[in-house]
């Protein structure tokens, strides 16, 4: 099931679906998400370093403090809820979900729910239309028979 997953996503997806995908299902490529993530990371760690411009950054810091320690707290609380959609985002948190959802409830569960409901159906064909033709047939024997009885009693 995973290669035809790949097949229908290069498909009729874009190029971030099916390369997100692949990441996930096959563990090739880099994942476009997480891709993101990292840049994102970066520039959290460039900003909190102040590495642009150090002595204006100190600078600034003496005459706010205030604001320099708020804008510490949220560069911090940023990168704690990157570092969380990193690990929710990686293949290793992902991979279970996936197997659960398609091999285990689609592949094994709906397939063979399919399987017995068609098997129903056939058992139903064999069994169903010969009564029903037997029935049909029977009804309209009673009825041919009764219909001349009908026909001349009603003249």
């Amino acid at each position: 099931p995973d290669v035809n997953i790949l097949v229908a996503l290069h498909t009729f997806m874009d190029e971030v679906v099916y390369n997100t995908t692949r990441f996930y299902v096959m563990g090739m490529g880099s994942n476009p998400l997480t891709d993101d993530l990292h840049r994102a990371s970066h520039a959290l760690d460039l900003a909190r370093c102040g590495a642009e411009a150090p002595r204006t950054a100190s600078r600034w810091r003496a005459s706010n403090p205030l604001a320099a320690r708020e804008l510490s707290s949220r560069l911090s609380t940023s990168r704690s809820k990157l570092d969380i959609a990193e690990r929710l985002l990686s293949r290793e948190s992902m991979r279970p979900r996936y197997h659960t959802v398609v091999h285990v409830a689609i592949c094994q569960t709906f397939l063979g729910g399919l399987a017995g409901l068609t098997t129903l159906c056939m058992a139903m064909g064999c069994v169903g239309s010969p009564a029903l033709a037997i029935l049909t047939a029977r009804f309209f024997e009673a009825w041919g028979a009764r219909r001349p009885a009908l026909t001349s009693h009603t003249m």
